[in-house]
This record gives C-alpha cells, sequence and structure tokens, in this order.
C-alpha cells in the first residue's frame, strides 16, 4: 500500500536517532554522554522548523478531517466544523503542520485574515470540495486564491466523497465532474492543478476491513502517490538529509572517542583509520563544492525571475515565459557542466592522496608483505583468541591476485591482477565497480524539465492573473488595485524562489544518486565495516561498536532510500 514518504520517512530516522541517542546515554562514559548531549541539542535545532507544512481549506462539511485521518493514519485529529471557527488551528503530526482554516466564508474579513496569511505561509494547500463541486461562494473564493492572490502553485485540489453518489461508470462521472469545474475556472482549466477524486471515509473502512475492493474505489493511494511525486519534485525531501548526516556523524565521533594507536601497536587499525580520513576528508570538500554550484543555481535563477518580472525578458507574456525557459535550461547545464567537472576532479584528487599514502615506506612494504600472502608487520592471531584474519590482507586479497577476477571493469579495465598491484588508491576506488577517468560520464540536461515545465506552466498561470484581475475590476480602486498588484508580485517571487531551490536540490540528488553513494559511499562504508571489525576485537570495545555499526545501518539505509540507492553492501565487494 502506498504510504505518504516523507513522514514515513522521517518517522524511520526519528526512531534510529532516539535509538542512537539513548545508545550512548546507556553507556554512561563522559565521552559518549557528550555526544549524545550534542546530538539532542542539534536535533532540536533542526526540528525548529517543520519538513512541510499542508493547509486544509474548502468547502464546508468537505470531509477535511476524514482526509487527515486517512493520510496520517491518526484518528485524534479532528477538524472543526464551525464554520465561523476565529482561530487557524495547528495540529503537528511527526514534523509536518497540518493547519485548519475554517471561517473562511464567514464575511468575516477578520478571519479571511487569518486564513489567508496561513494559505500564504503553507508549503500546500489542500483545497478540498465534495462532488457537489463548486457554488458561488466556493467559486468566487478559490479564484481568489488561486489567480488574485496568485497561490495557484501551491493548490491541491481534492473532490472528496466520491461514494455521496451511486453510478456505474466512476471514469465517467469524474470526466464530467472534470468538465463542470473547467467550465467554472475558465479561462483556466482543473489540468493547471495537481487534483485528485477520492472518497476517504471508503479509504479508511476498506484500511480497517481489509476490503481490497473499497481501497481502489477510493483512489486515495493515488492522491498519496501525487503528494510523493510533488514532494519530490519540489525538492522537499532534502529536508531529510541533514538529521541522516548528523547521526553518521556522531556515529563517526564516538568510534573517534576509542584510542587510535600508532601503525606499530596495530597496523590494520591504524591504516584503515588513514585511509578513511583522507577519503572522507574528500568527500566533505567534494560536498562543500556542490552546495557552491547549488548556491549558484539559487542566485542565477532568482535574478532570472526578477529580470522576468520587471519586463526585461520582454513585454508579450509568450516571448517572456520562453525565455526564462531557455535562461533556466542554460543555467542548469552550466551547473551540471560544473558538477561534471567537479566531481572528476575530486575523484582524480581522492586517487592522487590514496597513491600518495600508499608511497609511504612503511604502507608500500605493508602492503607488499601482503600481496606476498604474509601477515606483515601485522600481529599474527593467535589460535585462542579466535580471530579468523586480517582485514586489511582480506580486502588486499580480494584486490589483488585471487580476488581480482570476482569484480567486473567497463570497458575491460583490470583484467588482471597485475594491474591492480600497482596503487593501493587504485585498488579501493575500483571495488565500487566503477572507474571515471576518461570514460567518466557527463550528465545531460534533461532532468530540468522535470520541474521546470511545471513551474513555467504555473508562472503562466500567475502572469495570466493580472489580465483576468485587470478585465474583472477596471471601475476597482486604485490602491487596491496595487495591493493586489503587489501580492500577486510577491507570491509570483516566492514561486520562483521555490523553482530555484527546486533545480538546486536536483544537482544534489544527482551528486548523491550518482557519486557520493555509489562510488564515494561504498569505499567509506567498506572501510568502516574492516575497521568496524578491527576495533571489535577488543572485548571492552565489542558492544559499543557492534551497536553503532547496527545504527549506521539503519540510517544510510535511511540515506539510500532517500537518493533512491540500494544500500551499500560491502560484504558484496
Amino acid at each position: 500500500m502506498a504510504t505518504f514518504q516523507l513522514p514515513e520517512l522521517q518517522g524511520r530516522i526519528q526512531f534510529g536517532l532516539d535509538g542512537l541517542q539513548g545508545f550512548l546515554l546507556a553507556r554512561g562514559e563522559v565521552a559518549l554522554l557528550e555526544k549524545a548531549n550534542a546530538l539532542q541539542h542539534q536535533r532540536r535545532t533542526l526540528g525548529e522548523r517543520a519538513l512541510l507544512s499542508l493547509a486544509f481549506g474548502g468547502q464546508y462539511s468537505s470531509g477535511k478531517s476524514t482526509i487527515i485521518s486517512a493520510l496520517t493514519g491518526r484518528s485524534d485529529i479532528h477538524i472543526s466544523a464551525d464554520v465561523a471557527t476565529d482561530e487557524v488551528q495547528a495540529y503537528r503530526w511527526r514534523d509536518i503542520e497540518l493547519w485548519d482554516t475554517p471561517g473562511l466564508f464567514a464575511d468575516r474579513p477578520d478571519h479571511t485574515a487569518k486564513a489567508e496569511k496561513a494559505l500564504r505561509d503553507a508549503d500546500l494547500i489542500v483545497y478540498c470540495l465534495t462532488t457537489n463541486l463548486f457554488d458561488t461562494v466556493t467559486a468566487a473564493d478559490f479564484r481568489r486564491l488561486a489567480f488574485e492572490n496568485g497561490f495557484a502553485p501551491k493548490i491541491f485540489l481534492v473532490v472528496n466523497k466520491l461514494s455521496m453518489v451511486d453510478v456505474e461508470d466512476i471514469d465517467a462521472y469524474i470526466t464530467n465532474l472534470t468538465i463542470s469545474i473547467d467550465r467554472t475556472l475558465a479561462p483556466h482549466s482543473l489540468s493547471g492543478f495537481n487534483h485528485a477524486f477520492i472518497d476517504a471515509q471508503d479509504f479508511r473502512e476498506g484500511d480497517a476491513d481489509g476490503d481490497e475492493s473499497l481501497l481502489r474505489f477510493s483512489r486515495f493511494e493515488g492522491f498519496i502517490q501525487q503528494l510523493n511525486g510533488w514532494v519530490k519534485q519540489q525538492g522537499l525531501l532534502a529536508r531529510l538529509d541533514p538529521p541522516i548526516r548528523l547521526g553518521l556523524s556522531t556515529i563517526d565521533e564516538a568510534l573517534a572517542t576509542l584510542p587510535d594507536g600508532t601503525f606499530e601497536q596495530n597496523p590494520e587499525l591504524f591504516l584503515l583509520n588513514q585511509q578513511l580520513r583522507i577519503v572522507q576528508s574528500q568527500q566533505r570538500r567534494t560536498a562543500a563544492e556542490v552546495r557552491r554550484i547549488s548556491t549558484g543555481v539559487v542566485q542565477h535563477v532568482q535574478l532570472l525571475g526578477e529580470q522576468l518580472l520587471s519586463g526585461e525578458l520582454g513585454e508579450e507574456e509568450k516571448q517572456a515565459e520562453s525565455s526564462f525557459q531557455t535562461r533556466c535550461e542554460e543555467i542548469n547545464k552550466s551547473a551540471f557542466d560544473d558538477l561534471n567537472g567537479t566531481l572528476q576532479e575530486a575523484y582524480e584528487q581522492l586517487q592522487t592522496k590514496l597513491d600518495d599514502f600508499a608511497r609511504e615506506s612503511f604502507v608500500a612494504e605493508y602492503f607488499a608483505s601482503v600481496e606476498a600472502g604474509m601477515a606483515g608487520s601485522a600481529p599474527k592471531p593467535g589460535k585462542e583468541t579466535g580471530e579468523k584474519g586480517n582485514p586489511i590482507k582480506d580486502i588486499a586479497k580480494d584486490l589483488l591476485g585471487k580476488g581480482a577476477e570476482k569484480f567486473s571493469f567497463p570497458g575491460g579495465i583490470m583484467s588482471t591482477s597485475s594491474q591492480v598491484a600497482g596503487s593501493s588508491g587504485h585498488q579501493l576506488v575500483y571495488t565500487v565497480g566503477k572507474f571515471l577517468g576518461k570514460d567518466f560520464r557527463p550528465w545531460e540536461a534533461v532532468n530540468i524539465a522535470k520541474g521546470l515545465g511545471q513551474v513555467v506552466g504555473i508562472l503562466s498561470i500567475a502572469m495570466a492573473a493580472y489580465s483576468v484581475y485587470d478585465h474583472v475590476n477596471e471601475e476597482s480602486k486604485a490602491e487596491e488595485r496595487q495591493r493586489q498588484a503587489d501580492q500577486q508580485l510577491s507570491e509570483a517571487r516566492l514561486q520562483i524562489r521555490k523553482l530555484a531551490e527546486a533545480m538546486a536540490a536536483q544537482v544534489q540528488e544527482i551528486y548523491q544518486q550518482e557519486y557520493d553513494l555509489p562510488v564515494i559511499g561504498v569505499i567509506v562504508e567498506r572501510l568502516n565495516a574492516a575497521r568496524d571489525e578491527v576495533l571489535a576485537r577488543e572485548a571492552s570495545n565489542k558492544e559499543l561498536v557492534e551497536g553503532l555499526s547496527g545504527y549506521r545501518s539503519e540510517l544510510k539505509s535511511c540515506l539510500g532510500e532517500l537518493y533512491e540507492q540500494p544500500s551499500p553492501d560491502s560484504s558484496a565487494l
């Protein structure tokens, strides 16, 4: 069954962080207590802003409470049925805010002002109707919100209570409802909005009774899937990245409280830690460069948006929109060209740094001894310890000689073990199963269409609202016309900013999907697994290391799901 991905994934992340925090507190060690307290403080800071705000408005008795209950799976959130309720009611569901805006049609200016402030501040407005559709009041209210106030880009129009009418052909019925809505919204149409035809009560009953036919008829899963698509398109899933990174960083810091040891004391641990630091340091620098690219996208698109709104891109609406879209595509292509060059350079730098480290005499001697099948300067495990091997040796054996044939690299690269033996840096990078080098694939600027097409269309609605407003209000006072124009400009700027942020989030998403998770992430995962194995040999470390390793796996799984990547499996490399 489809679930609302943002709160579902956020719940899993919070559960994992709660467990990690409790685990560190239960240890009772001063250094770990400090890490747990720092985690709690930083989580509180991150949680000050809601992940998402949904404002529910629209028709009186349209089933808003039932929709919220079906969406959240909770029955303890009730939207007031009093049309004249004075205040906007806010409810917290995980880190999502749900706002009720009743009294919108009560002909009370103070009520309307409060409601419209909530609608203006919300990420998404779920505007609810029944199959009775618009009446004179709701039609006027919707047109004002969507076109005069410029909220059209973030309105999700939901027609609820499909079962109010007993029909044989539900698809034909929905087609007729759509035609009726199009007539009301002319010259605009329903297709210009996110929308769904549902029956929330049927979904609740079908879910409770396990009735598949009711679930299908409710069409509620389609509504959830559209919400998931909207969240992804807006780049809102990226808001879940910081708490995951916070947890992973806390785990690294907790493990860093254990003594490193010197090369002479524990060569395996020393080498693994040094390689891990090299990789993670380069990873942080690369992430900073990608943030620079993303920030540049936001700045350039917002500047372009100001040129659009000031008329610099053309006085004709279609000319201005075409110029805006073309320039956005150019900004996007430039960003991905920059990303491609940045990642290629980062990859080459990582290889160089790992190679330089491998050329250190004590490291080279150690790897040479491993290649020869000896334990080198590492302590030989005794039978009484029950240890079964040397992680450094095991990694090297996979990459050298006997293990090389297990890997398949594009273009026949590294077909023999002798090609692998020359460079420790290459050995680690090649474990990923990908080779960037000369064949590093540049990204084409094609994903822009996913976000840009709809937003440009929405901007078209906003711009058309000016002409609609001018036509309808020819007799209005000048100051009222100016107030409306200022409000429209403010909303248009907000939508341009959201477009810019969505484009920037796309850069970050591609970086994660194509490089950080499948390339660097796999290297880090393997090094972490090997280091954890070495650390856990000490009985006093075993419980801490294994516990933290488990929490790391949970958070990495969430990160992979966030960017639609399978969790790295270090044992398969």
